[in-house]
């Protein structure tokens, strides 16, 4: 029976250095002369750690490596640019629900690659400059300035993973499809970089998609609730307005006095923005996250799914600020360089491998016709 050939997939490098074992035997203890001299092991570094189901209809699955890069098929659904970004912040966003804070994923971190069934992969297109570096750590291609990065990783377990994409797609469900969940971790990622006004863009949009999907699915959603009939269509006007709708869903005791306080602050503050020009400050976008997860809180409170609310407000507290990340155009490339080309060893499910390597009963690719 010929060998499956390797499926083509579209992956995002994480933004640094991350391990995810399976087990306390795969923690990574590689010392700094082996890391430096380049002999370190990278077999596992091409290996998936687990796969997780996306619920799409064909079936799709994600995959997380060892290395923290996270796989999606390169099929119709993420076909594009922009909707492999949304596929993987989606992602990010509904382990954020679980209680995973990852950063949002961004043009310079994806890449086209190959899947192997035995489940290994390998960056084989960099689109972007965290991608290369990835590439180029995996591969045992870099300098030493990025070995650095191999010294102490971040370190989360594939069990923490499952966990919390079990728990976020509970509250990613409860949402629905006419929220931009993806949204929140962009929002999230632009306020810790201190991009206040990308932080409020996003931040607001999905506020207001959570009012809507308050009014219309818990505040209209029984017409024999309303004090006397015939005023459906004058509330849905009075939805037009985002102050409006605050001050309704108040009355109705479906938002609290804590939200409403930072709903409102967060308003003024995108009016003056949009309207006057003002810069939206930390304060202003904090606002408008925290009253985000309170609304998102409210619709799985709702649905009865459980939430954690305390933690998704306490990660604002912090605000980090990340490395500045660019791809360098083409023009800025000294093309005197001299480039050396070799070949890099087989993987796994590839033609030419030999020899023994890690397999699980739960990763396991195979072809799928839809």
């Amino acid at each position: 029976m010929p060998a499956q050939k390797p499926f083509p997939v579209i992956i995002a490098a994480p933004k640094r250095f991350t391990v995810v074992p399976r087990a306390e035997a795969e923690m990574w203890n590689t010392d700094f002369e082996t890391i430096q001299s380049g002999k370190y092991g990278n077999l596992r570094l091409h290996r998936l750690s687990l796969l997780l189901d996306t619920g799409s209809a064909a079936q799709e699955l994600a995959g997380v490596g060892y290395d923290g890069s996270l796989i999606l098929p390169r099929s119709a659904r993420y076909g594009s640019h922009e909707k492999a970004l949304d596929g993987f912040n989606w992602l990010v966003s509904t382990l954020f629900f679980g209680g995973l804070l990852f950063p949002p994923v961004s043009s310079s971190q994806l890449a086209f690659g190959r899947l192997t069934a035995e489940g290994y992969f390998r960056y084989v297109d960099p689109i972007g400059s965290r991608a290369a570096i990835q590439q180029a750590l995996v591969e045992k291609l870099t300098n030493d300035a990025f070995l650095d990065e191999l010294h102490s990783p971040l370190v989360v377990p594939a069990s923490s993973i499952v966990g919390a994409y079990r728990r976020g797609r509970a509250v990613t469900d409860a949402l629905g499809d006419k929220i931009d969940v993806g949204g929140l971790t962009i929002a999230y990622g632009a306020y810790f970089d201190g991009r206040f006004r990308d932080a409020m863009n996003y931040g607001w949009v999905l506020v207001e998609q959570l009012l809507a999907s308050i009014w219309n699915t818990l505040f209209l959603v029984d017409v024999s609730s309303m004090k006397f009939g015939g005023r459906k269509g004058a509330l849905k006007q009075v939805a037009g307005s985002a102050n409006g709708t605050i001050e309704m869903l108040v009355q109705a005791d479906l938002v609290d006095e804590t939200t409403w306080q930072s709903l409102t602050a967060a308003r003024k503050a995108r009016n003056r923005y949009f309207h006057e020009g003002a810069k939206p400050n930390e304060d202003a976008c904090r606002n408008c996250l925290r009253a985000a997860v309170r609304l998102v809180d409210v619709i799985c409170t709702h649905a009865g799914v459980p939430t954690d609310l305390k933690g998704w407000t306490e990660r604002l507290k912090v605000k980090r600020v990340a490395r500045e990340e660019s791809i360098r155009p083409a023009s800025e490339v000294d093309w005197s360089q001299k480039l050396v080309y070799r070949t890099v060893p087989p993987l796994p499910g590839e033609p030419t491998w030999k020899g023994s390597f890690e397999t699980f009963p739960d990763i396991r690719i195979e072809a799928y016709e839809s």
